[in-house]
């Protein structure tokens, strides 16, 4: 048997420090703008987040102030433009911190742990620690719904239910926020940076092919972790890794980082919320919250099927297209079937549904297209349609005209965790190899 070794990836203590700021990001235009990602401000702290459906708001938790019930207003803007153009109410209903979700966490990693290290004795490592346990999220109930025309679904890194792995290895990953510039101003449009896994022991593996006699497929399957061939006291073999952190370090492709207001601001691939923007990490490094152990706690907070208010607005007289896409996912204990079905008073409107027909299964999610042909003619009033999802639920479709709002330009991020710090202070710190805080 080869010579192994299991240990935890070092996801260093994160300190509330601002992150650097963007750099050499490219501006996200209207056409790839998902509107499900809010830019927001919690009385001036300045981040991001994603819609869950229409009625909830999920963000980094250091961006806020308090816990469970505590209440608040929550400025925010839906477009490429950095400007807040509305508010709405919202209250707290979970966060990573709440009492009890740190020791759940640790001890469903240990568990994981324990069923690797008896598929070999060979392996050894050690109890994940609460304190190691990041817990930056929050979960945030809204007064009023938000409509929006995109959606993703929430998603563990890896889901042991389905046997899953959600998180590409070697994959270039988009991520839009906002953050700040090079030289410390606020960017005024969207800008996108990529990250991707380009190490295997950053990927949550199903199967242990090709890495040595780590386990057996039984357990693999069952396991995510991954082998890294290397030499170990002397004896080439495969050092295998079980990530049981509640945070990722994702690489940044080419010279682009996330800064000061990002945080929150959440990384969806394939149409997947897999993380949000936690803290900023050395070496070309950024920190993300994911929730892979968290999926059961926001559930048991929503406890019913999400259906967004699929809602867009357009520039008065557009002739085009007009599309959405349509996130369900299944936040009740229970299974659902959903029988959707298209109903358009207008005749305009049509509707992919396959994907959400049948079972769907609790924390699951799918997908819905639809769209809006104006027929040639340009848009100046309302129109709607519902999808029917035959369980007593439909989904609102709405195309309206965009109203005439007096917007608030976002300023550099300073203050609490919005702040932003001097060129030669951040190298200071970077020195000591600190971490910096996303918000």
């Amino acid at each position: 048997m080869k010579r192994l070794q299991a240990s935890f990836l070092a996801i260093s203590v994160l300190a509330s420090l601002p992150a650097v700021a963007v750099v050499n990001g490219t501006n996200v235009s209207s056409s790839t703008y998902q509107d499900y990602v809010l830019k927001v401000d919690f009385n001036g702290s300045n981040c991001g987040g994603a819609l869950i459906g229409s009625e909830y708001f999920l963000t980094a938790k250091h961006c806020l102030v308090g816990g469970i019930g505590s209440t608040g207003i929550m400025k925010y803007g839906q477009s490429i433009k950095n400007e807040t153009t509305a508010s709405v109410g919202y209250t707290i209903v979970k966060t990573g911190e709440d009492s009890g979700l740190a020791a759940d966490w640790v001890a469903n990693t240990d568990a994981r742990f324990a069923t690797l290290l008896a598929a070999d004795s060979g392996l050894t490592g050690y109890s994940l620690k609460d304190s190691k346990v990041n817990k930056d999220w929050a979960l945030l109930k809204l007064d009023s719904k938000i409509g929006h025309s995109t959606g993703a679904i929430l998603s563990p890194l890896y889901d042991f239910g389905t046997k899953t792995n959600n998180l590409p290895l070697d994959t270039k990953m988009t991520f839009r926020g906002f953050g700040i510039d090079s030289s410390g101003s606020a960017p005024s449009i969207m800008q996108t940076s990529q990250f991707k896994t380009n190490n295997s022991w950053h990927q949550a593996r199903t199967e242990g092919k090709g890495f040595g006699d780590v386990y057996d497929a039984e357990v693999g399957v069952d396991i995510p972790i991954v082998c890294l061939a290397t030499t170990y006291n002397g004896t080439t073999g495969d050092i295998c890794y079980w990530d049981g952190y509640d945070t990722v370090e994702l690489w940044n492709v080419g010279t682009t980082e996330l800064g000061a207001g990002d945080s929150g601001t959440p990384l969806s691939h394939d149409n997947k919320i897999l993380a949000i923007a936690s803290s900023s990490a050395w070496s070309n490094k950024d920190v993300f919250q994911h929730f892979t152990y968290s999926m059961d706690h926001i559930a048991s907070a929503i406890n019913k099927v999400i259906y967004p208010n699929a809602h867009k607005q357009v520039t008065s007289g557009d002739s085009s297209t007009q599309a959405f896409t349509v996130a369900i996912q299944n936040f009740s204990g229970s299974s659902v079937n959903l029988a959707p079905t298209l109903v358009d008073p207008t005749g305009q409107f049509s509707a992919v549904v396959a994907g959400c027909v049948g079972i769907l299964d609790a924390k699951q999610g799918c997908l819905m297209t639809a769209s809006f042909d104006p027929k040639g003619v340009g848009i100046t009033s309302t129109f709607t349609a519902s999808i029917d999802m035959g369980n007593g639920e439909s989904v609102p479709l709405k195309i309206s005209v965009k109203p005439t709002t007096k917007s608030t330009p976002a300023a550099a991020p300073s203050g609490g965790s919005g702040g932003s710090m001097g060129l030669f202070s951040m190298l200071a710190l970077m020195s000591f190899g600190w971490l910096r805080r996303k918000a």
